[in-house]
C-alpha cells in the first residue's frame, strides 16, 4: 500500500471517528437540554381526570378519561385537548352530522391532579371545537399561585427541527413524566399554522426546542362535515399537530373571565297540570220488557 492511499485511509478514519464524537456530542447535549426544561416545567404538566356521561340512543353509560393538560396562567388555568379528554365531544363534528352515529356526552365531575398528586376540582370554562381545546379554571382560588408555562415565550421551529414533547403516563406508571424527541417533519399555514411533528403520541401536551422554548400544545386537527370522496375515511379527517402559543393565547385570554359551564345539565321541569274530575254519566235506564200476553181461556 503506497504511503499517499495509507494516509488517505487514517484521515477518512479520522474523519468519521469525528462525526461519530460529534453526533454523540450532541446527543448528550439534548439529554442534558430535555433534563433541564424538565426540572422547569414538571409542576406545570398536569393530569386532568373527567367523568363523562356518554349517550348514543337510548343507551347510556358512565366513563372516565384521563389527559395530559398544561397549566398556562397562574391561577390555575388548564388547557388540554378535547378530542382527548371527551371523545364524545367530538364526534358530531367528525361524523358530519350522520345521526345514526351520533353520539353525545356530558362532563359530570373534573378535576386536575399536581405532580405532588393533589387533586384541584375544576370547572370547564371553554370548549373550542374547531381547535381541539377545552379550558378548565380551579373552583375555588387557590392560597398560592400555580406552577405554570409562560405562553408568551415562544419559539417557531424550521422545518426538520427538533422539538421535545412533554406527557403524564398513566396510573400503571404513576403518571410520570414521558418525554419524546420529534422533528417538524411539516409547517401547514392554512387555515392556521400549526406543526406537523414525526411523532405523536399524546394530545394536550407541551411541545418545546431543545433550548428551551415553548412552541405549543399538540392537538388534534379535525375536518368537519362528510367526505365522500373514494377511500376516505374517519382517519382522512383528523391529524395531530403542534398548536403554536399565539393562536392558543387568543382563547385563553377569553377563557380567564369566562363565566363556568354547568356540569350536569339539571332536568327540564314538567310542568304540573290541575287535575281533571272525571266526568259522571248518569246510568242509563234499560227499557222495560212488557210481559207478553197470556192467551185467553176459551
Amino acid at each position: 500500500m503506497s504511503k499517499n492511499r495509507k494516509s488517505y485511509i487514517i484521515a477518512l478514519m479520522a474523519a468519521v471517528l469525528a462525526a461519530g464524537c460529534c453526533a454523540i456530542s450532541r446527543a448528550d447535549e439534548v439529554a442534558e437540554s430535555s433534563r433541564k426544561i424538565y426540572e422547569a416545567n414538571k409542576d406545570a404538566i398536569v393530569t386532568v381526570e373527567m367523568v363523562i356521561e356518554m349517550s348514543m340512543d337510548s343507551d347510556k353509560r358512565e366513563t372516565k378519561s384521563n389527559s395530559t393538560g398544561v397549566i398556562i396562567d397562574p391561577s390555575g388555568l388548564v388547557i388540554t385537548s378535547l378530542a382527548e379528554s371527551n371523545p364524545g365531544d367530538m364526534s358530531e363534528r367528525l361524523m358530519g352530522g350522520d345521526s345514526s352515529m351520533q353520539m353525545t356526552s356530558k362532563v359530570i365531575d373534573a378535576k386536575i391532579r399536581l405532580s405532588d398528586n393533589t387533586e384541584v376540582p375544576v370547572d370547564i370554562v371553554l370548549r373550542d371545537r374547531d381547535l381541539d381545546m377545552v379550558f378548565l379554571r380551579p373552583k375555588k382560588a387557590a392560597d398560592q399561585p400555580f406552577k405554570y408555562i409562560d405562553l408568551s415565550q415562544s419559539a417557531a421551529p424550521l422545518l426538520m427541527d427538533q422539538t421535545l414533547t412533554f406527557s403524564r403516563l398513566g396510573q400503571i406508571a404513576n403518571r410520570s413524566i414521558s418525554i419524546s424527541l420529534n422533528r417538524v417533519s411539516a409547517i401547514v399555514t392554512k387555515p392556521r399554522l400549526c406543526y406537523v411533528v414525526s411523532n405523536i403520541n399524546s394530545l394536550g401536551c407541551p411541545s418545546f426546542t431543545t433550548d428551551g422554548k415553548i412552541v405549543g400544545i399538540t392537538l388534534l386537527r379535525t375536518s368537519a362535515g362528510r367526505d365522500d370522496s373514494s377511500g376516505s375515511s374517519i382517519y382522512d379527517k383528523m391529524l395531530p399537530v403542534i398548536l403554536p402559543c399565539a393562536t392558543i393565547q387568543n382563547a385563553a385570554a377569553q377563557a380567564k373571565t369566562a363565566s363556568p359551564e354547568k356540569a350536569v345539565e339539571a332536568p327540564a321541569k314538567t310542568a304540573v297540570k290541575p287535575a281533571i274530575k272525571p266526568v259522571v254519566k248518569p246510568p242509563v235506564k234499560k227499557p222495560s220488557k212488557t210481559p207478553a200476553k197470556k192467551p185467553a181461556a176459551k
